[in-house]
């Protein structure tokens, strides 16, 4: 039995080792200081907005294959033309990093990406039709997973210098550990969360237990699209050929333009 013991220890240690090591890059971080990483991100940032008066602004976060055209450019577009200061943040421009890795879960966690959102904040900040005061968090994938982790505590540090948004939209997020709201959830933000019955990357499951325990303190919407599969809103991107769903995608559209426009409304400056 002593041996036994021993045996099974040693094994526990062992698989212990190797993982610490297959996730040295996400366990083992050092976080930048926010005034140096807003100078590296900044290139970075890309904006569009139509008017000569504040809008509230709205971050785009893309998944963990990167900064696409379809994010970059058509959704910027599509939320400036919705009355908003439109803005795409590239996480991936500024770090040395693998997309793949990134997307096993073997480097750059989405909670890493916070610094990302109040890096942008300060850096629009600057531009007189930038509405900060009014602000929301559009995410898709791991993008959703670190627009969820502005519930956490992770997000204390920079709410006191940026504040905390208005409003969060996730589409099909990633709920599950590491992503640290299943853990912490400390805030009211109104949520809305957009998922696809059928998703094989991210489960649906998790995402629907998570906003459940959370729902009596937090005004939180999901939709779950019947037959729809992850990423149903992209049309023509190298990654799923074939999960696009018009009308999910659609009906996606207006429950976004519908929610955002509610809360910014509510939290209108006067």
């Amino acid at each position: 039995m002593k041996k036994f013991l021993q045996f099974t220890a040693g094994i526990l240690v062992a698989l212990t080792l190797v993982t610490i090591f297959w996730l040295r890059d996400v366990i083992f971080v050092d976080e930048p200081m926010l005034t140096d990483w807003t100078v590296q991100l900044e290139p970075h940032v890309y904006t569009r907005v139509l008017g000569e008066e504040p809008r509230p602004v709205v971050f785009l976060m893309h998944g963990c294959g990167g900064q696409k055209p379809w994010l970059r450019e058509q959704r910027l577009e599509r939320y400036s033309q919705w009355g908003y200061f439109a803005v795409a943040i590239d996480s991936f421009g500024a770090r040395d990093v693998d997309p793949k890795r990134v997307c096993e879960g073997t480097q750059l966690w989405a909670g890493q990406r916070l610094i990302d959102l109040a890096a942008a904040l300060e850096i629009v900040s600057n531009n007189p039709l930038a509405d900060t005061s009014r602000y929301a968090v559009v995410g898709f994938s791991h993008g959703a997973w670190a627009a969820l982790e502005t519930y956490s505590d992770s997000w204390d540090e920079y709410e006191s210098m940026v504040g905390a948004p208005s409003a969060v939209v996730a589409y099909y997020p990633f709920c599950e550990w590491p992503n640290r709201a299943a853990a912490s959830w400390k805030r009211n933000t109104p949520l809305l969360s957009l998922l696809g019955e059928l998703d094989s990357i991210t489960a649906v499951t998790p995402c629907l237990e998570l906003f459940n325990r959370n729902a009596l303190t937090t005004v939180i919407r999901h939709v779950v699209y019947p037959g729809a599969e992850h990423g149903f809103d992209v049309l023509n991107t190298e990654e799923w050929t074939d999960h696009y769903n018009e009308d999910a995608d659609v009906s996606a559209q207006r429950e976004v333009k519908q929610f955002l426009d509610s809360q910014f409304s509510q939290g209108r400056s006067n």
